[in-house]
């Protein structure tokens, strides 16, 4: 349900009619709009950290056309202090972190070969 609120004229200058979303969607999916890597040298080595910011959505007609998202506007961040050593509720996965991680480092060296940053 939206809310409108109508136009008004002020010293000669009209406002433009502003709507109000007065109800959020109910989510039905999740994403990352952000997943940052930062990695560093500690004592000789490298310590990668990770923070994922993950958000609620709604989404309709998924993997068609018509497939629209709307944001809830509900968000989390999750935080991981180091990727070689997961907390304890995450070591199962362990190694699916790991896979990953090298495929993004594998992919970051071919484009850098491609581009020639470095």
């Amino acid at each position: 349900m939206a809310l409108t609120i109508s136009a008004k004229e002020i010293d000669g200058i009209k406002s433009p009619r502003i709507t109000i979303q007065t109800e959020l969607p109910i989510p039905n999916a999740v994403y990352a709009p952000m997943i940052m890597l930062q990695t560093g040298i500690n004592n000789g080595k490298l310590h990668t950290t990770c923070q994922i910011t993950i958000a609620a959505a709604s989404v309709n007609d998924l993997g068609t056309e018509k497939e629209n998202w709307v944001s809830t506007g509900q968000g989390q961040m999750i935080y991981l202090s180091d990727l070689a050593n997961l907390d304890p509720d995450l070591s199962d996965i362990g190694e699916q972190v790991v896979t990953l991680h090298m495929g993004l480092l594998d992919l970051i060296a071919t484009i850098n070969n491609t581009r020639k940053v470095l």
